[in-house]
C-alpha cells in the first residue's frame, strides 16, 4: 500500500518509503504498546479475510499527546467508503469503551477526500497543527458531538 505514490501523496515527503525502512518501522509498530486499548487495527473484507485494505489507528499523537484517529487505504478500495466504516467504528470504540473525551485528526491541506470523511465523521475544523514535520489542518471531535454514522 505504502509503495503507492497515489497513496502516499499527501504522506510526509510525498513518496514512497525505502522499503527497508518501512519494514523496520512496520515491524516497530507492530511491537510498540500505545496503551490500552489504544493503536493500529488493520482492514480487510469479511469474505476475503486474506485481502489487506488499509488500516486505521487511534494512538497519541507524537508531541501533543491528543488522542489522535488515522486512517490510509489501498488507493484500489477508495471512494468505497470504507475510511469512513473503519473510522466510524474505531470512533466508536474510543468514546463508548475507551471513554475519551476528545479524539483529534490532522489532514494535509491538499487532501480533500480525507477532509471529507473527517466532516461526515462529525469533526469541526480547529485551525493548524505543525506535526509529523508539515503544517497540517486540525480537526477535533469530543464524545458529545460524536453520534455514530
Amino acid at each position: 500500500m505504502d509503495a503507492d505514490p497515489e497513496v502516499m501523496r499527501f504522506i510526509g515527503d510525498g513518496r514512497p518509503p525505502d522499503p527497508v525502512e518501512h519494514a523496520r518501522r512496520v515491524r516497530e509498530r507492530i511491537h510498540t504498546d500505545f496503551g490500552e486499548g489504544l493503536g493500529y487495527w488493520s482492514a480487510f473484507p469479511r469474505n476475503r479475510p486474506e485481502e489487506f485494505l488499509g488500516y486505521v489507528q487511534l494512538t497519541a499523537m507524537p508531541g501533543y499527546g491528543d488522542i489522535e484517529i488515522g486512517y490510509r487505504f489501498r488507493s484500489a478500495v477508495w471512494g468505497r467508503g470504507l475510511a469512513g466504516e473503519a473510522a466510524a467504528a474505531c470512533l466508536d470504540h474510543g468514546f463508548r469503551t475507551q471513554s475519551l473525551t476528545e479524539v483529534v485528526a490532522v489532514v494535509h491541506p491538499g487532501n480533500i477526500r480525507s477532509q471529507r470523511v473527517l466532516m461526515k465523521l462529525g469533526f469541526a475544523a480547529a485551525g493548524r497543527r505543525h506535526a509529523y514535520g508539515a503544517d497540517l489542518l486540525l480537526y477535533r471531535l469530543d464524545r458529545e458531538s460524536y453520534s455514530s454514522p
